[in-house]
């Protein structure tokens, strides 16, 4: 039922005692003065609906890019205010349930957040029940459900602020650039909690959206490397992408394809896969594999795939400063081109890795590397000279070692060592790689010096002096041994000195010594005097025995 305003009407009441003033008190019949004043509450006995009131038009803003943050203020003032009512939520307790939530991105990710202008005007503390419970704070929330009265409520929407996500646009939200379909929106729900007196006391809600035209803006491309770092030689490198020290990736908030160019001054890039990128046809050599240079295009998403595992494979031998430099241009492909390009740059310093001592045999290395152990023949009592001419020639390689010392150990069994010189060498030194020791001149078991590699090979072998001798222990016959052990001492070890060694053992077979036939005769190693026969004589004869002093 409708009433006019400003209409007086005659009231009559039937049962006084159930009619009461807004203080409380029973109304007296005929009281005329106006001093009982009550109100009148007229219902058509169904629940209404709340209702939303929003902004009619869709409302504009400015994408939200890094540094220059936007914001819509919904209010009287600016024309979009923000407000609900409820026809009837008086006759039950007057309280609304509203929830605000932002929609979100295609990947799940919220389009902006909501701040209220007073939180503390509605309730966020309330106990939850079949019809919601409370959610956020009211400041920079994504999703808030609150409740309150009417005129609070509304209190607290006016000057609600909308905040657009980082690089939030139409476009993006759309997945098609340059379409744009308005779903950047926040939704509004009023539910009025059942608040009516009578039979109908079923909840109602109303929702609505407000939906948001976002103009898009360029945002500037990134090229994210670590800081200048240092790898060994001897293995590739992996920029895993866990974290910072080993990342190399590309951000655009545009959702465009963007161009990266990827390149190294030595050495090889790869890339941990291609899925959805597209190489630059007109490059040589540019697949994604072993390639010193790279130029693809792509979804920022399927680039960032691809560099997460990239591995960088230092050139063979090379030693020193590796500029990797990764460029990115978004080719203004969303809004106004602003910066479009970013590039970024890291020094990766490949470091020299201690390379271990060779002990070389013969010319070749893998005879004291792998068994059976290289063999040399000698003979009892007689020293056997290490050189070219018999095939055991020793010597020792190191490629790092340069002119600093190195540390060579000999130790023989079943006889002697003796240096063919000891020019340069030292012999007393004690420290945690090891004690000189032995005689430098020879008759040593064990012998245990430093020099430089042209120093201990000259006392291994040189063309004057000659080679290492071996002298068999005396009347030794069978197999003696002689054991070396070369350390670089840890020279030359680039990210960390580690001392590198080589070993090996020569076996030295000893043979008997049988001698050379002698000719004997009784008294001497020589005929006593000379035997003559006169040509021709006949029946000649000379005896050989014990009385004729020419026993043989």
């Amino acid at each position: 039922t409708v009433f006019p305003s400003e209409t007086r009407y005659n009231i009559r009441v039937v049962d006084p005692t159930q009619v009461r003033d807004i203080a409380g008190n029973q109304i007296q019949p005929n009281q005329t003065d106006g001093s009982t004043q009550f109100s009148v509450l007229v219902a058509d006995g169904t629940n209404d609906a709340p209702e939303n009131t929003v902004p009619l038009f869709v409302v504009p803003v400015v994408e939200n890019t890094a540094g220059a943050a936007t914001s819509v203020t919904f209010s009287v003032a600016n024309g979009n205010a923000i407000s609900v009512d409820d026809a009837d939520a008086f006759i039950g307790t007057g309280i609304l349930q509203v929830t605000l939530a932002v929609s979100t991105m295609t990947d799940g990710a919220p389009n902006g957040t909501l701040t209220l202008s007073d939180p503390a005007l509605v309730d966020f503390a309330f106990t939850g029940d079949i019809n919601g419970t409370p959610t956020g704070d009211g400041t920079d929330d994504v999703v808030m459900t609150f409740r309150g009265t009417i005129a609070d409520i509304n209190a607290a929407l006016e000057g609600l602020v909308f905040t657009p996500g980082l690089n939030v646009n139409n476009d993006v939200n759309a997945g098609v650039p340059g379409v744009g379909t308005n779903d950047v929106k926040f939704t509004i729900t009023t539910n009025d909690l059942g608040n009516f007196d009578s039979t109908d006391t079923t909840a109602k809600i109303t929702s609505t959206d407000v939906s948001f035209a976002v103009t898009p803006v360029n945002s500037p491309p990134a090229a994210i490397v670590p800081v200048d770092f240092s790898i060994p030689e001897t293995a590739p490198f992996v920029f895993t992408g866990t974290v910072p020290a080993d990342t190399v990736k590309v951000t655009d908030g545009d959702g465009a394809p963007i161009l990266v160019t990827l390149s190294v001054t030595s050495g090889t890039l790869s890339l941990n896969g291609v899925a959805g990128l597209t190489f630059d046809p007109f490059a040589l050599v540019n697949d994604g594999t072993d390639d010193s240079s790279l130029r693809f295009r792509g979804a920022e998403a399927d680039i960032n795939a691809a560099l997460a595992g990239l591995t960088f494979t230092p050139a063979p031998s090379f030693i020193g400063d590796v500029t990797l430099t990764l460029t990115v241009d978004d080719e203004g492909n969303v809004g106004p081109e602003v910066t479009p390009i970013a590039s970024a740059q890291t020094v990766i310093t490949v470091l020299q890795v201690n390379d271990a001592p060779i002990l070389v045999f013969n010319g070749s290395d893998t005879d004291l590397d792998n068994p059976p152990n290289p063999q040399v023949q000698a003979v009892e009592d007689v020293s056997f000279e290490f050189k070219p001419s018999t095939n055991s020639q020793i010597s020792i390689t190191d490629v790092d070692a340069g002119a600093a010392d190195v540390q060579l150990t000999l130790t023989a069994t079943d006889g002697t060592l003796a240096l063919a010189t000891v020019t340069g060498l030292d012999f007393v030194f004690t420290d945690a790689n090891g004690t000189g020791s032995g005689n430098p001149v020879g008759g040593e078991t064990t012998l245990t010096f430093r020099g430089t590699l042209a120093e201990i090979n000259n006392a291994l072998f040189n063309v004057t002096d000659g080679g290492l001798l071996f002298t068999p222990t005396g009347a030794f016959v069978g197999t003696g041994t002689i054991t070396l052990t070369v350390s670089d001492l840890g020279n030359s070890g680039g990210l960390v000195p580690t001392v590198k060694t080589d070993s090996g053992v020569i076996d030295v077979v000893v043979a008997a010594d049988n001698g050379d036939p002698v000719n004997f005769f009784e008294g001497g190693l020589t005929f006593p005097t000379d035997i003559f026969l006169q040509e021709g004589a006949p029946n000649a004869t000379v005896q050989f025995s014990a009385a004729e002093n020419r026993l043989i």
